[in-house]
């Protein structure tokens, strides 16, 4: 813009004869490289392990204790008091929550940026136009867990497509609790760190994993004009370091499709008067020291609302005005606006005023406005109460929903610790009457755990190997993709209901075609696990998971994993059915042999028992109060009772019909079988 009226004389000074192809400059276009588009995006903090989260944890609070954030090293330990931010440890003070549409177009779209904006500042720039926010302990209190619920909100009802975090540098160990805390409750969108770059390299390493986009400022280039304009040493130094740090985490920055940044670093440089060379040299290191395709946003809302038409004293002791060009007002000019005044007051009879003998400059606001302005101020103030009280009505439900989840997952545990309790006495029984060698021990894992018993009739029984109790299904399980880590920690765990509703959660969202075959056979693993009822649903998992790696040639790799599980499911499925029809097999003693009843009420014992282990951890399916649910385990175990009682009378009367039918000699008598 300060080149343009430059460059039109020239162009008027061109000769008729001048072409036109010559005097006009070609359409410009933006133009993405494929290594800055992205087809789908996870956020950084989805990808972390549970073990580098409880490190950020424990990080986080020893910064709180001996604080490092900035470069400043002041050292303090902000649960006892605060350093130069003004802020403590336990609370963030934020002054406003919303979405925001001053942002960039890459990161505001159509739905605005989730901001939240934080109050304190390590800097003291005179410049600054939110010095409302950053110089005063302006806003309310939040600690983590709520500013993670004002994320989800943000996310939920807003739609917006990022949280933008604005000042963050003082408070980065609570906004590190905060993140971690936002994804177990399911946030799912990029987080900004919008920063001045007065950042020390602890607090960036502390961040590394959990932030997508670092919006940086470079404010100034020279020493002393941050000393005399930010009242801070080595910020120079300190924003190069840390810009580097933020380059080599994130790289450069990558939008999807529909043009929203998702990951990457964009600098910002506000544009003041007199300091335009600062600007170059910012711009020269800028392409030299770190990438020269890196975004760069040159801003120009230069607005030093701060200490704009303020009195101040100098060491003499004498009183100037500031104006925003930055030099005093002289005495001459200070009389001439003075006498403005009195001539526009005394012409203007309809609107009599009285002259301050104080007042210096013209007033930028009219007086008619001032009791809007106070209105507007008042009806901020009164949705502010609004809200923070429909914050504390949704916190104390929240509380109260907790404490009623810990008291049912109480409830279940002891449940299942009885059961648990019960069929460890169940076993010990028969073991003291010598029949604890025919139970069953474990779960059917191979041919090589078969061994074949005494016939009846004309199929043969087939009982499973002897093995330990805490022996588990074995499956082809390889996944190496962290996005899985959670799931195969469940299924660790043994806890398969949790693994199966994570990994639908994970299905459905936006994943990569590797991802979702890996995801497909994870989950034909965990229902393979649950027990026999699911291996129905275990079979069409792999089933999909085969048909995409058959339309997908890239996918080739994983057609031998696939197979196979598909193989063992199929072994599974057969030996099950081949058991079923051996129970419902007669002997020729008129009845099932002692041995195989015992082995089939140990069966539908564990069935039972693995239904019970679903239903435990994930605890979303079926919430009910003690006594409901002592109520249906006593309806199952009654039923469970008739249905054997039942079972057995039919089983009675077939033998007997198939004993009248036989003919003499083909019937066994007792005295042989003994």
């Amino acid at each position: 813009m300060l080149l343009l009226p430059r460059v039109r004389p020239a162009l008027r000074t061109l000769p008729p004869t001048c072409s036109l192809a010559r005097t006009s400059s070609p359409r410009r276009k933006l133009y993405l490289a494929p290594p800055y588009l992205l087809d789908d995006y996870i956020p950084r903090y989805q990808l972390i392990s549970s073990i580098d989260a409880s490190k950020k944890r424990s990080l986080a609070y020893a910064h709180l204790r001996e604080c490092n954030l900035c470069p400043r090293l002041c050292g303090v330990n902000r649960y006892e008091e605060t350093g130069v931010c003004l802020i403590g440890a336990g609370t963030v003070k934020v002054n406003t929550i919303a979405p925001h549409f001053g942002e960039e177009p890459c990161f505001q779209g159509h739905n605005g940026s989730g901001s939240v904006f934080f109050s304190g500042c390590s800097l003291r720039c005179c410049f600054c136009q939110n010095f409302d926010i950053a110089h005063q302990r302006n806003g309310f209190d939040l600690t983590p867990e709520q500013l993670a619920e004002w994320y989800m909100k943000l996310q939920e009802v807003g739609r917006v497509h990022n949280i933008n975090l604005v000042t963050p540098e003082h408070v980065v160990p609570q906004v590190v609790l905060s993140i971690l805390h936002a994804r177990e409750l399911g946030l799912r969108i990029p987080i900004i760190y919008n920063t001045s770059s007065f950042d020390s390299l602890e607090s960036i390493q502390l961040l590394k994993g959990l932030v997508d986009i670092y919006l940086a400022d470079f404010k100034v280039w020279s020493d002393k004009a941050s000393k005399r304009l930010l009242k801070a040493d080595n910020y120079t130094a300190t924003a190069m370091e840390s810009i580097k740090a933020m380059h080599e985490q994130v790289g450069d920055l990558c939008f999807t499709a529909d043009g929203i940044a998702k990951k990457g670093v964009l600098v910002r440089h506000l544009v003041m008067p007199g300091m335009e060379d600062e600007g170059r040299e910012i711009m020269k290191w800028l392409a030299e020291n770190v990438s020269k395709d890196i975004m760069v946003h040159i801003m120009e809302q230069y607005f030093p609302r701060a200490h704009v038409g303020k009195k101040r004293r100098n060491s003499k002791g004498e009183i100037k005005v500031v104006e925003p060009g930055g030099a005093p007002i002289s005495p001459a000019a200070k009389e001439q606006v003075r006498r403005q005044l009195e001539r526009y007051y005394v012409t203007n009879k309809h609107n009599p005023l009285s002259i301050d003998p104080d007042i210096t400059t013209m007033p930028l606001i009219a007086m008619d406005y001032v009791a809007d302005v106070e209105r507007a101020v008042h009806e901020v103030k009164v949705e502010r109460d609004t809200w923070q009280a429909v914050a504390l009505q949704y916190r104390t439900a929240f509380e109260a929903q907790t404490r009623r989840l810990q008291e049912l997952q109480d409830i279940c545990f002891a449940t299942q610790a009885e059961l648990e309790n019960e069929r460890a006495q169940q076993r010990r029984l028969y073991a003291k009457s010598g029949q604890g060698g025919n139970q069953r021990a474990g779960t059917i894992d191979s041919a090589e755990g078969l061994q074949r018993e005494r016939p009846f009739g004309t199929a043969v029984v087939l009982s499973p190997r002897k093995t330990d109790s805490t022996h588990q299904r074995q499956s082809s399980n390889d996944c190496t993709n962290p996005l899985f880590n959670r799931v195969q920690l469940s299924m660790a765990q043994r806890n398969y209901g949790t693994a199966l509703v994570e990994i639908e959660r994970l299905l459905c969202g936006p994943l990569s075609s590797k991802a979702r075959a890996e995801g497909l056979l994870l989950k034909s693993n965990v229902l393979r696990a649950s027990g026999p009822d699911e291996l129905y649903d275990a079979l069409a998992a792999c089933s999909e998971a085969l048909e995409l790696c058959d339309r997908l040639s890239e996918l080739e790799a994983f057609l031998p994993r696939i197979q196979y599980q598909r193989g063992v499911l199929y072994y599974e499925l057969r030996l099950l059915h081949q058991a079923r029809e051996a129970f419902s097999t007669v002997s020729d003693d008129e009845l099932l042999s002692a041995r195989a009843s015992e082995y089939r009420r140990s069966c539908d014992d564990e069935i039972d028992q693995l239904r019970v282990a679903r239903r435990r951890p994930g605890f979303d399916e079926d919430r009910t109060t003690m006594g409901e649910l002592l109520v249906e385990l006593g309806e199952k175990g009654l039923d469970s009772k008739r249905r054997r009682t039942s079972a057995q009378l039919r089983q009675y009367a077939a033998a007997k019909a198939k004993r009248m039918s036989l003919p003499h000699r083909w019937v066994a008598s007792k005295s042989d079988e003994h």
